[in-house]
């Protein structure tokens, strides 16, 4: 496998339930300005241990030694062009794709079998004798802007997308059934899209299920990171197969001091994964020289106590590198996990964070110093127990909190806020159904800004009422 540091070569998913299909877990297309569940909900966590802190950082030590080792595993030769990245000045979150070509049309085809490899220069029908065999090798062979579709089948890993010098973004395109399989030997080998490229409808599954995000523009939508495997055999599992196993989904940036920016992670859904032997794991995993990041319209479904046992979405910087910012996560889902967090991170860097109108099963914990910016505005869930939520620069718009009584308010927050008096480490009393949405009457309808994102976890739009309903979900009617 080669590894890049800046450039340098170093049938539709069958079988979704009703609750899956109410809960949002469609393919459908963010609208150009979108912004930014599902079984029942989890029994309520128990209260905090006090262990999720130190267990995080202590991996993040552990694996920031080796990561470069490891998650990068999944990136190809050939996706690297050892240009320099071109930067832009511009600060904002990672835009939509350009319009794609119908349907039946693409610059260059992908299949199980492969051809030609050859590029047509306009948009064509899918021809056998001329698909490419690998995501790599259609890459190569593309001029930015194209079109790449992916016929219907599984493809193993390692699969990999991107360079720095192809503009505007190579979208890849998977029909429905399209899955690539993480295959792992010494290493985890899944897909990869490493600059100026979107893929989409291509879900990610395997043993241990394995998708890399790095370098400018890259992008993974409307897809599904696919459940992990439940059997007895620990080497099929992350930690008994080898103790610093990446996170599913890592967002990754390297140590020198120019960040790569605009990476997403839009409309997907995240399966259960699962680890063993004291692993630490969350299935999204944001770390290091990263900027300009957005997570929309993802849901994170229920886990058992092996799965995501710190936190859903972990936010870090090991060994002292350049910390993430710029990161923007919105219309978000985060059922409960088997950790006591649906957001951890902060590790006392100076942040620059937006959290709106997402729906929390789960405390948060961010801990930032002074320097930076958190804004949370329009979300759902417990309130955070512990000091840590309270960090400087924090603003606190119109979110709907629960607590028993105390609610332990933040500086500036009381005014703002609707609280929701009901039992700890739980969102009972918001009015919301087995998925999460607003009933009838909820507490959540209208709490949120008369002015807010456009679209809600299901691409309904938003308001629908007097303002937007707090959380995920706008209730439609």
């Amino acid at each position: 496998m080669a590894e890049y540091r800046k450039g340098k070569k170093v049938d539709p998913r069958a079988g979704l339930t009703d609750c899956e299909e109410r809960a949002g877990l469609t393919r459908e297309q963010a609208e150009a300005h979108a912004c930014g569940g599902t079984p029942p909900p989890p029994p309520k966590p128990g209260p905090i241990k006090g262990r999720h802190r130190a267990l995080g950082i202590a991996a993040a030590a552990v694996v920031g030694g080796i990561l470069l080792l490891i998650v990068l595993a999944v990136a190809l030769s050939g996706g690297g062009d050892g240009s320099s990245k071109g930067k832009s000045s511009e600060t904002h979150a990672a835009a939509p794709p350009p319009p794609r070509s119908p349907g039946d049309a693409a610059n260059l085809w992908i299949d199980a079998d492969g051809g030609s490899c050859s590029r047509s220069i306009d948009p064509t029908a899918y021809s056998d004798p001329a698909a490419c065999s690998s995501f790599a090798a259609a890459y190569s062979a593309s001029s930015g802007g194209d079109t790449v579709r992916i016929k219907a089948g599984s493809y193993n890993g390692p699969q990999s997308v991107g360079s720095q010098t192809k503009t505007p973004v190579v979208n890849f395109i998977g029909e429905d059934g399209t899955t690539v399989v993480t295959t792992h030997d010494t290493q985890l080998n899944g897909l990869a899209v490493v600059g100026n490229a979107t893929v989409s409808n291509v879900n990610v599954g395997g043993d241990m299920p394995f998708v890399f995000i790095g370098r400018d523009n890259s992008t993974w939508r409307d897809s599904r990171l696919l459940a992990a495997y439940t059997g007895p055999d620990t080497t099929r599992i992350r930690g008994g197969f080898h103790g610093a196993t990446p996170e599913p989904i890592l967002i990754y940036g390297d140590h020198e001091d120019d960040p790569y920016e605009h990476l997403a992670l839009v409309n997907v859904v995240v399966e259960p994964q699962r680890a063993c032997c004291t692993a630490h794991l969350e299935s999204v995993r944001i770390d290091q020289n990263v900027s300009d990041v957005l997570i929309d319209r993802v849901t994170f479904l229920p886990t058992g106590p092996e799965g995501d046992n710190t936190a859903r979405l972990f936010i870090t910087h090991p060994g002292g590198a350049s910390y993430p910012r710029n990161i923007t996560i919105r219309n978000s889902v985060f059922f409960a996990a088997g950790g006591s967090y649906s957001i951890d991170g902060g590790a006392g860097a100076p942040c620059s964070f937006t959290f709106a109108y997402n729906t929390f099963a789960q405390e948060r914990n961010i801990s930032c110093n002074p320097g930076g910016s958190v804004l949370w505005v329009g979300n759902v869930g417990p309130k955070s127990s512990n000091g840590i939520a309270c960090t400087p620069n924090t603003t606190w718009r119109k979110n709907a909190w629960q607590w028993d009584g105390d609610p332990r308010v933040c500086s500036g927050e009381a005014a703002n806020e609707t609280w929701l008096n009901g039992s700890r480490y739980s969102i009972s009393a918001a009015g919301l159904d087995s998925n999460y949405r607003p009933l009838p009457g909820a507490a959540v309808i209208d709490k949120g800004e008369a002015s807010c994102i456009t679209q809600d976890r299901d691409g309904n739009p938003r308001p629908v009422g007097a303002a937007c309903d707090a959380g995920a979900f706008e209730r439609q009617g």
